[in-house]
């Protein structure tokens, strides 16, 4: 006969090892997208302070160049098989 003290028991268990589970993966996760300097349990500050660099990439896009005929053509064609206005990038 099965006491309340296993029963109590095997709920603690299986309780212990779904939350284990849970922080194994969130750490998974964190291991896999994390920056150098971040740490998984934040205790405290980080040290230094942050600052940007300009990579050039904040600048303003050209005008990109215009499109070939093939992809205008295509373009049209299958607008035109979805019943949408043919715009080719004019």
């Amino acid at each position: 006969m099965i006491n309340i003290w296993h029963v109590l028991l095997c709920f603690t268990a299986g309780a212990f090892f779904s939350l284990s589970g849970v922080f194994l993966g969130a750490f998974m996760v964190y291991r896999t997208k994390r920056d150098p300097y971040d740490s998984f349990v934040r205790f405290r500050e980080p040290k230094g302070q942050a600052f940007n660099l300009d990579d050039g990439m904040d600048m303003p896009a050209e005008e990109p160049p215009p499109l070939p005929d093939i992809v205008k053509k295509m373009n049209e064609k299958f607008n035109s098989q979805i019943g949408g206005e043919a715009n080719a990038g004019d």
